[in-house]
C-alpha cells in the first residue's frame, strides 16, 4: 500500500510540475513589445509618432505585426530604426494594407537590426485621416519562419493577429464630415 502511494505521488509530481513554459526555452516566444504615442488625442489631419520596442528579440528574428483603424495611416518613408543614433535606418514596411476595417503594417526584424541582437526601436509617423472616437493601434510580434520566405508568412485575408499592445486614439471630426446621427432610443414620451 505504501509503495501504491509513494508511485501515486510521483506520477502527480511528473505530470503536474515539471514542464517549462517560460524564458527562453519557450520556442514560440518572439520577444516583449512596448507601444508610446505622440499624442492619442487628435485632429482630423493631425500627425502622430509612434515609437515601438522590441526587447529579447528571438534569434531567429521576428515579424511586427501592427493593427491600426482605418481613420490612421502610415506616412511613407517616415520609418526609423534608433532615430537617436547618429546615423539614421530607415526602414520601409513589407505590408501596408487596409481592409474595410483594419489596416495593417508589417516589419520584419532580424537581430542584424538589433543592438546587442535583442533589443530594437523603431519609430514612424500615422496621419489622422477622417474622425473616429474608437481609433485603435495595435500590435503583435510572432517568430520569423527562416523556411518560409518573408513575402509569404503575412496575407492580409489571414493575419493570424493577437493583439498584445493595445492603444486606444479619439480623432475629432473636421467640419467637412458629416456628422453621425444617433440611434433612436426608443424611450419617448409625447404629451
Amino acid at each position: 500500500m505504501k509503495r501504491l502511494v509513494i508511485l501515486l505521488l510521483v506520477t502527480m509530481i511528473t505530470s503536474c510540475g515539471g514542464g517549462g513554459g517560460g524564458g527562453s526555452s519557450d520556442t514560440n516566444f518572439a520577444g516583449n513589445l512596448s507601444l508610446d504615442l505622440e499624442r492619442d488625442n487628435l485632429d482630423s489631419g493631425d500627425l502622430t509618432q509612434v515609437k515601438i520596442e522590441v526587447r529579447d528579440l528571438n534569434e531567429n528574428g521576428a515579424i511586427l505585426k501592427i493593427r491600426s483603424s482605418t481613420s490612421l495611416r502610415y506616412v511613407r518613408n517616415t520609418a526609423v530604426l534608433f532615430p537617436d543614433r547618429d546615423e539614421e535606418l530607415r526602414v520601409s514596411p513589407s505590408t501596408d494594407q487596409a481592409t474595410d476595417n483594419e489596416r495593417y503594417l508589417v516589419f520584419f526584424l532580424s537581430p542584424e537590426d538589433a543592438i546587442g541582437g535583442n533589443y530594437v526601436q523603431l519609430e514612424f509617423t500615422m496621419k489622422a485621416t477622417k474622425g473616429d472616437d474608437d481609433a485603435f493601434i495595435e500590435l503583435d510580434l510572432d517568430n520569423n519562419d527562416a523556411n518560409i520566405p518573408d513575402s509569404k508568412e503575412f496575407s492580409i485575408t489571414s493575419p493570424r493577429f493577437s493583439a498584445v499592445v493595445e492603444r486606444g486614439l479619439y480623432i475629432a471630426r473636421d467640419a467637412s464630415e458629416p456628422t453621425p446621427t444617433p440611434e433612436p432610443s426608443g424611450t419617448g414620451t409625447t404629451n
